[in-house]
């Protein structure tokens, strides 16, 4: 003998559950709103210098998921996040730019021998002291695990709404 269970509207249930509408745009929205907040935290937490970091800061956003990232090279976005040991050479060029940047200069070649000098002081002394990072990876983890609550209770409020829209519509 065979028993045979058929649940009414099981398959509208299935539908349901496959609109996209559903679950789908709201975690999409979870997830524009998690980037934003993770891009604004790190261009937060890296700011300072002379903003090539901050401009570094790209956001992708996908329907399931947001990247947040820095273009950056590796090596230059971890000294920025840890900072850099008393003893290691720091970049010579790097502090050039920044020092012509800071004060408009225009051209390395019209640098004065005092210029170069003080280029040369800022050098020596990052090789002694080293340099305090901005742990701006770690910033950026804690803010987005705080709002991250938020976001999926908002999330979930919307999924609810809807859900009650559909039960109406059936």
């Amino acid at each position: 003998m065979k028993l045979t269970v058929k649940v009414k509207g099981i398959e509208e249930l299935r539908a349901r559950f496959k609109d996209p509408a559903l679950i789908g745009d709201p975690l999409h929205e979870l997830m524009e709103d998690a980037g934003h907040i993770g891009r604004e935290a790190m261009e937060s937490a890296i700011d300072g210098g002379i903003g090539i970091a901050v401009e570094s800061i790209n956001l992708n956003v996908q329907r399931t998921n947001a990247l947040v990232f820095s273009v950056l090279p590796l090596a230059r976005g971890l000294s920025i996040d840890q900072g850099r040991r008393p003893g290691e050479d720091p970049p010579a060029l790097q502090i050039a730019r920044w020092y012509m940047k800071t004060r408009r200069l225009r051209s390395m070649g019209g640098l004065t021998k005092g210029q170069r000098e003080t280029i040369f002081e800022i050098w020596g002394r990052i090789k002694a002291k080293g340099t305090s990072g901005k742990h701006f990876l770690q910033k950026t983890k804690n803010e987005l695990e705080d709002a991250m609550p938020r976001l999926v209770d908002e999330m979930a409020e919307k999924v609810e709404e809807r859900w009650e829209a559909g039960r109406r519509g059936l």
